[in-house]
């Protein structure tokens, strides 16, 4: 049964993958987060998901740069962090609204994300 998305970063934002360090669109669903390249789900033997039941939360941090990113605290210890990167067209709104959108983006995952930890 395939699981159906219940978040994904949409056209205005690519995430960078952790893995392949290229642009993906991000997919919660039910069990997972997915990294998605070309509107085609990656492999997961490639290691390109992380199954919900290894987080043990998902944060937001700002960089030096002062850019917002998702960092997943993994019940290891071990974090991944995922930074969002805006489309080439968002950026006529300038750096000041960009980090605003991306902050509001990043604390959208967040809370989707810590939303499907408590439901486990």
């Amino acid at each position: 049964m395939k699981s159906e998305a219940l978040l994904t970063s949409g056209k205005e934002w690519n995430v960078i993958n952790p893995w392949t360090k290229q642009n993906s669109q991000l997919a919660l669903t039910e069990s997972k987060l997915v990294f998605i390249k070309k509107n085609k789900a990656s492999s997961s033997e490639a290691g390109l998901d992380i199954s919900l039941n290894h987080i043990a939360k998902a944060l937001s941090e700002t960089t030096n740069h002062g850019e917002t990113i998702l960092k997943l605290i993994l019940n290891d210890g071990k974090h991944i962090s995922i930074p969002f990167n805006y489309v080439k067209s968002m950026r006529l709104l300038g750096f000041p609204l960009l980090c605003t959108e991306q902050r509001m983006e990043v604390a959208r995952w967040v809370y989707a994300i810590n939303n499907r930890l408590r439901r486990r």
